[in-house]
């Protein structure tokens, strides 16, 4: 298997070499499908925007954006700058995904619309997940601050603002070891169980924002 070699990207335009914007569906939870016109560089960031799905060409009531890197990623530090949404029923993701072809491993940065003052972090390995909320002293939606993740062989630590706030090494369940994708996205959620609001797809049309960034192996 070929792996993603370290990188740092303003995001301040497209760079094919290294992503690709989605254009499928997840079903599911997820109320909209992926539309790679939905994934924009307006700056010195990069737009990820959520609207109705205005054409009736999918079963999906709106269209959002997601950004993964072709290449999965291994071991290292992950770190990227992030605007979120302060819309109910809607979820901000940066995280990584082992995908379809293998078992489910994931390491999870995200933060709900319904609560943006709360990130949940999660860790899922051959399937089982380890979730946990953590407080954040304010509110996501309304300037960009930093997030990332270090993953190693012995652990994973999770940062904002370059400061650790949690760390797992395994006692909570054995930790993901396979590479995966590198992604973005931002989505409108329905039946979740109480996880999340139900998004309303009739909700105008509203965007989160990245920039600056990294994975160091």
């Amino acid at each position: 298997m070929t792996l993603q070699s370290s990188f740092t990207d303003t995001l301040n335009s497209e760079v094919p070499a290294i992503w690709h914007k989605s254009n499928w569906s997840n079903g599911g939870y997820f109320v909209n499908t992926w539309g790679e016109l939905n994934v924009s560089f307006p700056g010195e960031e990069m737009v990820l925007t959520l609207e109705p799905e205005s054409s009736g060409t999918t079963p999906e009531l709106a269209i959002s954006g997601e950004y993964s890197t072709n290449l999965k990623c291994s071991y290292g530090f992950y770190r990227a700058r992030l605007k979120a949404s302060s819309v109910p029923g809607t979820i901000t993701g940066f995280f990584t995904y082992t995908g379809g072809d293998t078992n489910h491993d994931e390491i999870d940065i995200e933060i709900k619309g319904d609560t943006p003052n709360k990130l949940q972090l999660n860790y899922w390995t051959n399937g089982v997940e380890h979730p946990l909320v953590f407080d954040l002293p304010f509110d996501a939606s309304l300037e960009f601050h930093d997030y990332g993740f270090n993953w190693t062989p012995s652990g994973i630590d999770w940062f904002v603002d370059n400061r650790l706030i949690h760390s797992e090494n395994g006692t909570n369940g054995p930790l993901p070891n396979t590479p995966g994708q590198l992604f973005f996205n931002y989505w409108g959620v329905q039946n979740s169980s109480g996880w999340s609001s139900d998004y309303d797809p009739l909700t105008p049309a509203s965007s989160v924002s990245v920039k600056n960034v990294s994975f160091l192996e």
